[in-house]
C-alpha cells in the first residue's frame, strides 16, 4: 500500500469514527433541550385546559344562578300576594308547585345537546312566569303594593339577561371545543380517567 493510499484509508477511518461520535454528542445535547420543550408545551396545554374549563363552568354557574334568582323572585311575588290576605289559595298553591317544578325540568350542560329540551324549558318557563306575573297584577289592590311591582321588574330584568348569559357561555365553550379538537390526543394522555369530548352550545351549528 502506498503512502498516499495509507493516508486516505486512515482519513476515512477517522471520519467514520468522528461522525458517529459527533452525532452522539449532538443527540445528547439536543435530547434534554427537546425533552424540556416537550414538557413545557405539555404543561402549557394542561394549564390552558384547566383555565378554559374553569371559565366554562364559571359562565354556566353564573347563568344558572341568575335563573335561580328569577325563580326566587317569582316565589317571593306569590308570597307577597298571599301576605295581603286577599288571594285565591288554590291558584297560589298551583303556581308555587309550577315554579318549583322548573328546577327539575331544566337542562344541564350535556342534556342540552338535545335542543328540544332548551326550547321546552324556555316555553315552560315563559308560561309559568306569565301566569305568576298575571296572578299578581290582577290583585284588586296591586297598585298599592310597590314591592310586587318591583319584583315584577326584577323578573323582567332576569328574562332580559338570559340571552346575554347564553352568548357569554357559548364563547367559552367554543374555546373549550377548539382545544378538544387541537389537543385531543395529548389531553387524553393527561386525563385518562376523564371523557375528553366537545360540549354542546346554545347556538345551533350554522
Amino acid at each position: 500500500m502506498s503512502i498516499v493510499e495509507s493516508k486516505n484509508t486512515s482519513g476515512l477511518w477517522i471520519r467514520m469514527l468522528v461522525i458517529p461520535l459527533a452525532l452522539a454528542v449532538l443527540f445528547q445535547c439536543s435530547a434534554p433541550e427537546s425533552s424540556e420543550k416537550s414538557k413545557a408545551y405539555t404543561d402549557s396545554v394542561a394549564h390552558a385546559f384547566v383555565t378554559v374549563k374553569d371559565s366554562v363552568n364559571a359562565a354556566w354557574n353564573r347563568m344558572i344562578q341568575d335563573d335561580d334568582e328569577k325563580l326566587f323572585y317569582m316565589k317571593r311575588l306569590l308570597l307577597e300576594v298571599s301576605y295581603t290576605g286577599v288571594y285565591d289559595v288554590d291558584e297560589y298553591n298551583r303556581l308555587i308547585k309550577l315554579v318549583d317544578s322548573l328546577h327539575a325540568f331544566r337542562y344541564d350542560q350535556f342534556s342540552m345537546m338535545d335542543s328540544d329540551l332548551i326550547d321546552q324549558y324556555d316555553d315552560f318557563s315563559s308560561d309559568v312566569t306569565y301566569q305568576v306575573v298575571q296572578y299578581a297584577r290582577t290583585h284588586p289592590e296591586f297598585e298599592k303594593y310597590g314591592l310586587m311591582q318591583e319584583l315584577i321588574s326584577d323578573i323582567s330584568e332576569k328574562n332580559g339577561n338570559l340571552l346575554l348569559f347564553r352568548i357569554h357561555y357559548d364563547n367559552h365553550v367554543r374555546d373549550y371545543n377548539q382545544m378538544m379538537q387541537d389537543e385531543k390526543s395529548l389531553l387524553e394522555k393527561l386525563y385518562p380517567d376523564s371523557a375528553i369530548q366537545t360540549m354542546p352550545m346554545f347556538a345551533l351549528p350554522g
